[in-house]
């Protein structure tokens, strides 16, 4: 059921604190929200993605460094034991 009391163009405007962002944010530009604000997010219950003002955001999955070094060790790990099983089987022949 609708709420038919919010008025969307009072929290539209007011999307964003009076406040500027604090000084240690690196990127320039970026205003935090406010408490209104926190209502132009939603999600779809479909697929759980998450929209800011009926704009779908970007979410990205990728693996941090800790994950990337485990996983070029084990790929290098693979292709070691993949090139000595592979010397065995030639020199099996032989």
């Amino acid at each position: 059921m609708a709420d038919t009391n919010t008025d969307w163009d009072h929290l539209f405007e007011h999307r964003y604190t009076r406040s500027g962002p604090p000084k240690w944010w690196s990127k320039k530009g970026l205003k935090p929200i406010s408490q209104e604000g926190l209502s132009f997010f939603a999600i779809d219950p479909k697929d759980n993605s998450v929209y800011w003002n009926g704009h779908q955001l970007e979410t990205v999955k990728r693996l941090d460094d800790p994950e990337r070094i485990m996983a070029g060790i084990a790929t290098g790990s693979a292709a070691v034991v993949a090139l000595i099983e592979l010397v065995k089987f030639v020199t099996a022949f032989n």
